[in-house]
Order: C-alpha cells, then structure tokens, then sequence
C-alpha cells in the first residue's frame, strides 16, 4: 500500500469517528439555552401574578373597611331620629342637675364628688353627640351611663354608701328627684330609639347584601 492510499484510510476513519460527536454537542448545548429561557419565562410570569396578586389586595381594602363600617349596625350612618331631641335634653338636665351638690360631696365624700363631675360631664357630651351624630352606640352608651346614675342614687337610698349614710332614706330631695326623673327619660327614650335604629341598620345591610 502506497503512502497517498495509506492517508486516505486515516482521513476517513478520522472523518466517521467525528461524526457522531458532532450530534452529541447539538443535543447538550441546545436544551440547556431552551431550559435557560423557560426559567425566565416562569420566573417573569410568577413576578407578574404576585405584583397584580398585591395590586388588587391593596385596592381592595379600603373598599373592605368601608364595606364593613357601613355594615355594623352600631356606628353606621347618623339615625336622625325626630324624637332625639328627648334624651338630649334629658342629659343635659341631668348633667346640670348634679352640678350644684358637686363642691359639697367634695368636702364630704371625694369620691362621690368626682363621679358626679364624671357623671356631668359625660351627660353633657353624650348630649352634643345624640344632637350631632345620633348613631345607635350613642343610644346604648346614654342608657348605660344613666342606668348607673340611678341605680347609684338607689344604693344610696337604701344600704346606703361610704362617708354619705345621711342621704339614707332621703328620697324626696329636690335635686335628686329632679335627677332621677330626667335620667330615667333618657335611659329609657334612649333604649327604645337605639335598639329601634339598630334592627333599621341591620335590616338594610342585609338588604344591601
């Protein structure tokens, strides 16, 4: 065998063994670029659903907060009820019923003093509220005070109280016949008009619903 045909054999056994590696480096090469580009392309729509996923969460609260404030019977929209004017002008009466014996139970009893300057002034911001944005909690909140006002006045009748045992038996008082009357009509006027308001409220909540 010649030297020409002796370089021809080793091209081609040269030539048929690269061959099949060439294959081989398409098939590495060209899954990992297409692996590369699916993961960019999750990676990008999962960064799109989570920002839309919080753009709507954040447009959605305050509708959810207003949702529910308008929901809950108890500080919803103003009652106007026409017949507020009587538990308003009861509390004001009562606050300022209390405001002449105040310096006495002071002197006498300190802390029958204090809760009658607590008792006053609570009348008399309950009233502006009921005058100004009667929701039904005002209602409940005014029965509740004048309800413990009373019954102070009955405990003091009775068994009476610490440092005041004089005011036993003492019902017909001026003052506190004029203070029981007036926060009797609140608390009851109030009861009535809120629980009234209340079942109102709800009843058009659901109805909204």
């Amino acid at each position: 065998m010649t030297l020409p045909q002796r370089s021809e054999q080793l091209n081609e056994i040269f030539a048929c063994e690269d061959k099949p590696n060439r294959p081989r480096q398409r098939i590495t090469h060209v899954p990992e670029t297409r692996r590369r580009t699916r993961k960019f392309q999750v990676h990008q729509s999962r960064g799109a659903t989570i920002s839309i996923g919080k753009a709507m969460a954040t447009e959605t609260k305050p509708t959810n907060y207003r949702s529910s404030m308008n929901r809950n019977p108890l500080f919803g929209s103003p009652v106007k009820h026409p017949l507020r004017v009587l538990p308003v002008i009861a509390l004001a009466v009562a606050g300022a019923a209390h405001i002449p014996v105040i310096p006495t139970h002071l002197h006498e009893a300190p802390y029958i003093g204090v809760l009658f300057i607590v008792l006053t002034a609570a009348s008399f911001v309950l009233a502006t509220v009921l005058a100004l944005h009667d929701v039904p909690a005002a209602y409940f909140g005014t029965a509740a005070v004048m309800g413990l006002a009373i019954l102070g006045y009955v405990i003091s009748r009775t068994i009476g109280l610490p440092q005041i045992g004089d005011d036993i038996g003492n019902w017909l008082e001026p003052l506190g016949v004029v203070a029981v009357i007036v926060e009797a009509t609140a608390c009851l006027s109030a009861v009535a008009i809120g629980f009234k308001a209340r079942h109102q409220a709800g009843t058009h909540a659901l109805s909204a619903r």
